[in-house]
């Protein structure tokens, strides 16, 4: 073999060694196909395409990451810069700005993320998306929007619009009626720029929220929020066993006053988080006896913890046996 024919041979494997490793830059590493392998994204091109390919379900971002948007590089009129495609879940520890100062048209984009019908998206972690906002009207100017069955479910992150435009306004997420949102937790702003009058369809609402709506807890809102009152908001939290702290829970009834009973799979105790009587209620013996130790009267036990006197004198004749310096309470 000549030399010459060597030297080519060489030269296309490494041309095809640097285009192979191109590819991987512009597409962003990892399969993305489990939570193990996440498809890694550094860049907003990297980000769009892990989001919106068919075949990618975990999507990490990777480093902080600006996107512009101005004439040289539009966004279509009422389009949004992301469809959600399929189910994915995106894990976000970073920062995701989106630059947008257009005075034209090429700024007035629907959303940053877009969530369908056939869309699932879970959105976890401790970064922030700040996105900027320009149209005045007919959009929902929301960093999320989900509508027609989409499912949305979002934990921990930061979602943070702003506008500067005249007559504009920005929403962290916004949903219409046959979507499916899940807040667990989060830091989420409005913004708004409308002037005084203006309907108020245009107001900073940090969530604009239509459909089957799930708030959990820990939420903090720089605006107020907005739920649609045909709709009703379920309200949940997480329980947990009083006697083992474990939450694999089990109902189990109701008591004889209607209340709900649970039985906890892990120590097979059973428990109620309320009762109609207040001395029913989990440490209200111990309470009793403290405060007489700490000298609280009979009467003054029972107005404090809600309880009638004799209930009162029960218990500390129940506990006298057993702690004879309460025999001459």
């Amino acid at each position: 073999m000549s030399t010459a024919l060597k030297t080519m041979k060489v030269a296309v494997a490494i041309t095809l060694m640097t285009l192979t490793a191109m590819q991987a830059f512009a597409q962003g590493t990892g399969s993305g196909t489990t939570a193990a392998d996440p498809r890694l994204v550094n860049t907003f091109a990297q980000l769009k395409e892990a989001m919106e390919s068919s075949t990618i379900t975990y999507v990490r971002v990777n480093g902080n990451i600006d996107h512009f948007i101005d004439s040289s590089n539009p966004v279509t009129a009422g389009a949004s810069l992301i469809d959600v495609s399929g189910n994915k879940v995106l894990q976000l520890n970073n920062n995701v700005t989106i630059y947008n100062q257009s005075l034209g048209g090429y700024g007035y984009m629907h959303s940053f993320i877009y969530v369908g019908s056939i869309a699932n998206l879970t959105v976890n972690g401790t970064g922030t998306i700040e996105c900027g906002f320009t149209a005045s009207a007919d959009y929902p100017n929301a960093i999320i929007y989900v509508e027609g069955g989409g499912v949305l479910d979002v934990s921990g992150v930061t979602l943070k619009p702003y506008s500067n435009m005249h007559q504009s306004y920005g929403r962290a997420i916004a949903s219409r009626n046959g979507s499916n949102v899940t807040i667990n937790s989060g830091t989420f702003t409005g913004v708004s720029n409308v002037t005084e009058g203006i309907s108020g369809n245009r107001d900073a609402h940090a969530l604009r929220l239509y459909g089957n709506i799930t708030i959990r807890s820990c939420l903090k809102f720089t605006e107020k929020y907005y739920l649609c009152p045909q709709k009703r908001m379920i309200h949940t939290e997480e329980i947990s066993c009083p006697h083992c702290s474990k939450t694999d829970l089990q109902k189990n009834g109701k008591s004889i006053t209607g209340l709900q009973r649970w039985r906890c799979k892990g120590c097979s105790k059973y428990f109620q988080r309320e009762y109609r009587y207040n001395a029913y209620t989990p440490g209200i013996k111990e309470k009793v006896i403290d405060m007489t130790l700490n000298g609280s009267g009979i009467r003054d036990t029972g107005r404090v913890l809600k309880i009638n006197k004799n209930t009162v004198v029960a218990v500390l004749k129940k506990n006298a046996k057993n702690q004879p310096f309460l025999s001459d309470c």
